[in-house]
């Protein structure tokens, strides 16, 4: 088995999809979580759109603020939101544990793989309801830190989570079939 390492100098875009992925969980579970109802989108008078407050509460919509940011690769301005977020004392468990692994997403964007790392962590010990993801999510971190062992334990971490996984399977693939 041979394992590439791979520059930290680069941004990890491999995570572009599994950040996506995560960030769609925070579309949905938030709102459920705080009880948060759309209000629809604001235009202003020169009709572009305003900044959109979808929500009452306050937290689900910098958690939206945050998810526009990110999909538009405002990695810098989706990370200080949600750490914000993160901050909130009366924030659910469900939506704290959805906040540090999409905030990880970021910092992985920006190329600070141990705060990712620290996220990761964080949600693992809040019970992220979807393991798998967060298993692969800290094996790109170690991976750039050009930790193949730690990445290995990731990842073989992400296939016991779930072995049906696709984007487990192809990480798998990648990180231990290299020739």
């Amino acid at each position: 088995m041979k394992v590439m390492s791979h520059s930290a100098t680069h941004a990890p875009r491999f995570l572009g999809i599994l950040a996506v992925a995560g960030l769609a969980l925070v579309l949905f579970a938030p709102r459920a979580a705080l009880a948060a109802t759309a209000q629809g989108d604001q235009t202003s008078k020169s009709g572009e759109a305003a900044s959109v407050q979808r929500h009452p509460d306050p937290v689900a919509a910098s958690v939206d603020d945050a998810i526009a940011h990110y999909t538009a690769g405002n990695f810098e301005v989706a990370e200080r939101l949600l750490t914000s977020i993160a901050a909130t004392e009366s924030l659910p468990r469900s939506v704290r544990t959805l906040v540090l692994l999409n905030r990880g997403a970021a910092r992985l964007q920006l190329n600070r793989f141990e705060d990712a790392i620290t996220d990761f962590d964080a949600a693992a010990r809040l019970d992220f309801p979807k393991p798998a993801q967060l298993f692969l999510a800290k094996g790109v971190a170690w991976e750039y830190l050009d930790r193949p062992d730690m990445a290995a334990e990731a990842f073989v971490d992400a296939l016991s989570a779930d072995p049906k996984d696709p984007m487990v399977q192809a990480k798998i693939r990648d990180f231990f079939d290299k020739p």
